[in-house]
């Protein structure tokens, strides 16, 4: 199932240098779908003194690096930091086609030039930069994504606008906080994950000056276990208000407070029923905390970008949405800051599938696990039934009898319903001829398994064995 939503988790964010002429910087992605680009707006880190013209083309990539040949090209003179906008001649992304945007100046020198940052990611888009520095060799470093943004021929954007990251207001009592969206597609969603911590309030009498140990790490670990132990008082709700009727449409528990702990992770609400997102009508998803208090709390994780209305609608595919939290002072008891978003994802139900009924994927787990042991109990009542209630007498004398010997030699079943056959098989003491030497063929296959290492290795080479 596909998700929606912006699941961009920074681990670190990290700036290369363009200050020389050699020094290179490539960024590489797969189109999603053929569109035709006309611009990209790149965000700069920093500009340092007059940088002059810098130089920015469309390669083709493969494995992680330009090929050298260029497609499309363009150029820009930086000015100050923050978003360049670059024009190129009108190129064609093909669908799942590889690509790379390299960066460089001719004239770059070490009192005039631009850096631009990129993030490696914990998680969220899987894009790879690569530099190529002052010695010729391209590092590549996966995982990873910059600050850019593609406007299409037809006005629509994609890209990665955020430029940092932020961490919620403190969620507690009347204290609420959430994402507003305006949709300009409708999609129909399943479940709704945020990425939740909890955390607790300095306590204002500790001195730092007069307790030098509070920056050790040893105490910083017992502080983290101390605090893992301490709970909010209310678990964490969500809930999901159709700004345009006044409903709330889902209401429900996303954490729960003996649960959480002081590191952010993904918590997730599953939907009573998939719930359609209509479009053009906007949302707010909403959490709340009412009897928790300000000594500890729930945060949630977040990513902002500059004062750039462009950027903003690249976010979540095209949707209007921005962080918002209560606010007394204005109209509807809540403000909202369009620059800033919420880290949140929420499953969506392929246009196929929509009006049948979906299962969760906890519970289709859940479902699977239950047909295979099913399956497995019926496979189990069949070959006792077969072995105690079908087979004659003699033949399940014989089985249990000679058991040791037929794991291997099981060709002789069939000479069971042989008229003329020796006095010891129809005795059905095969060991009165034959020497017993299924000891030694268990232990050979022991010594074979742990050289192997596999039973699957064991049974390609002395076919099924037959299980009694």
């Amino acid at each position: 199932m596909d998700h929606w939503g912006n699941d961009l988790i920074v681990d670190v964010k990290e700036t290369f240098t363009l200050n020389t002429p050699q020094k290179k910087f490539c960024y590489c992605f797969s189109s999603e779908r053929s569109k035709t680009l006309t611009k990209v707006h790149l965000f700069l880190e920093e500009v340092i003194g007059i940088p002059s013209l810098y130089t920015l083309e469309i390669q083709p990539c493969t494995n992680g690096r330009p090929t050298g040949e260029i497609l499309s090209k363009g150029s820009f003179t930086p000015s100050v930091k923050g978003w360049a906008v670059v024009d190129i001649p009108e190129f064609v992304l093909e669908q799942k086609e590889s690509y790379a945007i390299v960066v460089y100046s001719g004239n770059a020198s070490a009192d005039n030039y631009v850096s631009l940052p990129f993030f490696k990611l914990v998680n969220g888009p899987k894009g790879e930069v690569s530099v190529f520095d002052e010695i010729g060799v391209w590092r590549r470093i996966k995982k990873a994504e910059i600050i850019s943004v593609f406007e299409y021929k037809n006005s629509t954007f994609n890209g990665q606008p955020y430029n940092n990251t932020f961490i919620s207001d403190p969620v507690w009592g009347e204290n609420d906080i959430g994402e507003a969206i305006l949709m300009e597609e409708p999609k129909t969603i399943t479940n709704i994950s945020f990425y939740i911590r909890k955390n607790f309030k300095e306590n204002p009498k500790e001195n730092p000056k007069e307790n030098p140990k509070k920056n050790n790490k040893k105490n910083n670990k017992k502080n983290n276990k101390k605090n893992n132990k301490e709970d909010p008082e209310d678990d964490l709700k969500l809930l999901v208000y159709d700004l345009y009727t006044g409903e709330v449409v889902e209401e429900g528990n996303i954490a729960l407070k003996n649960k959480i702990k002081n590191e952010f992770k993904w918590f997730t609400y599953e939907l009573k029923k998939p719930f359609t997102l209509k479009i053009n009508a906007k949302y707010r998803f909403v959490l709340s905390s009412p009897k928790s208090k300000k000594e500890c709390f729930y945060e949630v994780y977040g990513v902002k970008t500059t004062d750039r209305d462009s950027c903003i609608k690249s976010s979540f595919g095209g949707e209007k949405a921005g962080y918002t939290k209560r606010d007394s002072t204005s109209i509807d008891d809540w403000a909202e800051e369009k620059f800033k978003d919420l880290v949140f994802k929420a499953a969506v139900v392929p246009p196929y599938l929509i009006g049948k009924p979906v299962i969760p994927m906890g519970r289709r787990r859940k479902l699977l696990m239950g047909i295979l042991l099913l399956l497995l109990l019926l496979q189990m009542v069949a070959l006792i039934y077969l072995a105690f209630f079908r087979l004659k007498p003699s033949i399940r004398e014989f089985l249990v009898r000679n058991k040791d010997c037929l794991v291997c030699h099981t060709e002789m079943l069939a000479k069971l319903r042989l008229k003329d056959v020796h006095d010891p098989f129809i005795k059905k003491r095969c060991t009165d001829c034959h020497l017993d030497h299924a000891e030694q063929v268990r232990r050979e296959q022991r010594l074979f398994y742990e050289e192997t290492g596999g039973r699957k290795v064991i049974r390609k080479a002395c076919g099924d064995i037959f299980g009694v």
